[in-house]
């Protein structure tokens, strides 16, 4: 009786070209009994991975021998579809700054990492996880603009305070930093004459007061006369 001597091992790696990271468990051969015997390694197939090549090449027979081998498959990650971001305001669809474009080549099943932009004067929506698919994908991050301060506006008499007319309250939510006018309002028998510095401005963080003031018009005279009867 004979028996076949032992080999050394032969190990099976599964790796990603270029980075040589691995991509699923690697495999053990035994030796034991098998000296001179054809191995054969599988090659895997693994998600979002094309394979590319195999060392030694494909066309080549494994045996095992004396002395340990290593047998590496190689993938390269397949391509996805581009991502787009853009930054739009809430409601309007306004942009508010410049999209950006990420290229999906060999990156199909990775995250993408958008940022997620301050811009002045407004508020973004939460962080989103993306990640590179088969298909292209458009992210929008939403942004609300900012709470300003309201904008009270009041009509008074000059020199008493005596209001003239209701106050109006120009709401300042969601308008940080966009225009505001304020009305001149005709009051009967009275004349504008003090029109506030800031009766057209820029809503900001902070209340502003818009005062108006009038001056009553002057009348006829009222000649009184006592006669003898």
């Amino acid at each position: 009786w004979y028996q076949r001597k032992d080999a050394a091992n032969i190990t099976v790696k599964y790796l990603e070209e270029d980075t040589d990271e691995e991509l699923a468990p690697q495999e053990v051969f035994d030796g034991r009994h098998k000296l001179g015997l054809e191995c054969f390694p599988v090659k895997k197939d693994i998600l979002n991975f094309d394979f590319t090549r195999r060392i030694p090449a494909e066309n080549v027979h494994i045996y095992f021998t004396e002395n340990e081998q290593t047998v590496i498959y190689y993938y390269r990650r397949k391509n996805a579809g581009d991502i787009t971001v853009k930054y739009l305001e809430e409601e309007t669809d306004a942009v508010l700054a410049p999209e950006e474009h990420f290229d999906g080549s060999h990156k199909l099943g990775l995250e993408c990492f958008p940022v997620k932009k301050s811009i002045p004067l407004f508020v973004p929506d939460e962080t989103v996880h993306v990640y590179f698919t088969e298909g292209s994908q458009t992210v929008i991050y939403y942004y609300e603009r900012g709470r300003a301060g309201d904008v009270e506006v009041n009509y008074v008499e000059q020199g008493t305070g005596v209001v003239l007319a209701p106050q109006v309250i120009l709401d300042g939510r969601r308008k940080l930093g966009l225009p505001y006018t304020t009305e001149r309002k005709q009051i009967e028998n009275f004349n504008l004459v003090k029109i506030p510095d800031n009766a057209d401005g820029i809503f900001v963080e902070g209340r502003q007061v818009v005062t108006y003031e009038y001056e009553r018009k002057n009348a006829g005279d009222v000649e009184v006369n006592y006669l003898e009867e």
